[in-house]
């Protein structure tokens, strides 16, 4: 039995059939395309440019579905931003932000990042269909495809939108692969270029190396030398400092020695006069002030010891001593100038302060430099306090420290100054009036004992300076 087609049905098997085979023809191209992105992305290890990655990415995929109009936007990996990195055509960057704004306002681009897969909405006039689809990988999101479908959306075969697909993951891929491998390459030619840097640093430090050994014997030798021209400049320098010292007591020694000089000369006119007479009923009198005169040649005496004493250049001595006796010796040297100024001497002692392994004669000197400060710091009067206690280690209880506190009531120190004062030839006295060096000697003097002395506070109001030393147990 023969069955008879109508002439329409027949044209429409035809069509059917020529649609077929385009789809399958279009199917084999899409296969053959998508299998040479592998190919693709193995070449990546010979561009310098991501440009050429994507404007191949677009070539091939405008073989899957056709665009009037298209962009690339990538992701900022500083602050995962997008940025519009490439479009076609040229003139078409203004239109793809404008449309950007609106798809992220309204949350399409936020839909088309969270599906992975292909989203189709129209432009902000209606006018056109946007076809958006991200690249990503399965770490992260690498950028988002957008393109103005040439055919309306419907058109569009479901195995081109498939394809598309797995293009899109490749694209992604190999542009993480361009990352991963210029990263790779500029890791190399960091590591080639330290590796060249070191080399040339180890030759030129193997050249040196020899030379040097010579240098430094002849360095050796000049530094022995040096280092005993230093000690020996150096106790020259503490013996110019107490000569300085001692001249700037000279005033002060000069009213010590006024007084009890007076007293004498008075006291012995006296006892001459009674003398004279030839009934002498003056003898307790004379006796008394006698008396008088021997105790104060003995002070004199005493002042002009200690003046030598101090004075006298000797080797270091360090011995058990007790530092409330020190500082009464540097007093009895300038209690009268200190009176004489107006300036009122405070000593608040710890009862039992434990000694201190020292050399007296050095830290003296110490106390002096910081007493004629202090000094001239109050020049309208004042009060010198001299607080002294024992302290102990937090860490030890075995050990022990003597805290030295000596507070004026002056103008203070600048704060400009405070890092300075311990300076060699630092000194904000007025020329002819100071040499710079005391509190440098002090502080050397200090460092020697293996104490530490600090500016414990300064303001207008005065200054303090705090002094710390190992006690002997």
């Amino acid at each position: 039995m023969t069955t008879k087609y109508s002439k329409k049905y027949i044209e429409h098997l035809e069509e059917r059939l020529k649609y077929l085979e385009g789809v399958n023809r279009f199917t084999q191209q899409a296969l053959e395309m998508s299998a040479s992105w592998g190919d693709f992305q193995v070449s990546v290890n010979t561009l310098d440019d991501q440009s050429i990655i994507i404007n191949e990415a677009r070539a091939r995929l405008k073989l899957l579905i056709p665009f009037k109009e298209n962009a690339f936007f990538l992701v900022n990996e500083e602050d995962s931003s997008f940025y519009i990195y490439n479009y076609e055509p040229d003139d078409s960057k203004k239109y793809f932000l404008n449309e950007v704004d609106i798809l992220i306002e309204d949350g399409t681009f936020a839909r088309a990042m969270r599906e992975h897969r292909p989203i189709i909405t129209y432009s902000i006039d209606y006018k056109e269909q946007l076809f958006l689809h991200v690249m990503t990988t399965k770490s992260r999101v690498r950028g988002m495809f957008i393109g103005v479908l040439a055919k309306p959306g419907k058109d569009v075969q479901e195995a081109s939108l498939r394809l598309f697909t797995i293009a899109m993951l490749h694209i992604a891929n190999t542009l993480e692969s361009f990352e991963l491998y210029n990263k790779i390459k500029q890791i190399n030619k960091d590591l080639e270029k330290i590796v060249e840097d070191r080399t040339s640093e180890l030759t030129y430090t193997n050249k040196q190396l020899n030379k040097e050994i010579n240098e430094r014997r002849k360095a050796d030798e000049a530094l022995n030398k040096a280092f005993e021209e230093l000690k020996a400049a150096q106790v020259q320098l503490v013996q110019s400092a107490k000569l300085a010292s001692i001249g700037q007591l000279a005033a002060g020694v000069a009213h010590e020695l006024n007084q009890p000089l007076m007293i004498i000369r008075g006291n012995t006119q006296l006892a001459k006069r009674k003398f004279q007479k030839k009934d002498n009923p003056f003898i307790a009198d004379i006796t008394a002030q006698l008396e008088m005169i021997e105790k104060n040649t003995t002070r004199m005496m005493l002042i002009i010891n200690h003046l030598r004493t101090f004075s006298r250049q000797s080797q270091s001595n360090f011995k058990p001593i007790d530092v409330h006796t020190i500082i009464d010796n540097c007093f009895f040297m300038m209690s009268e100038q200190l009176r004489l100024r107006s300036i009122e001497i405070q000593k608040k002692y710890e009862a039992k302060i434990s000694k201190i392994h020292g050399d007296s004669n050095q830290l003296e000197q110490v106390f002096l430099n910081l007493f004629t400060n202090a000094r001239d710091a109050m020049q309208a009067g004042g009060k010198l306090s001299i607080l002294t206690k024992n302290d102990t280690d937090p860490n030890s209880c075995d050990q022990t420290f003597i805290e030295i506190f000596i507070k004026d009531t002056g103008e203070g120190i600048n704060t400009s100054c405070i890092n300075k004062i311990f300076d060699p030839f630092f000194t904000t006295k007025d020329p002819g009036k100071g040499t710079g060096l005391g509190l440098s000697i002090s502080y050397g003097i200090i460092k020697e004992h293996l104490g530490e002395i600090e500016v414990f506070e300064t303001s207008s109001y005065g200054t303090t300076f705090k002094i710390k030393f190992l006690g002997l147990a």
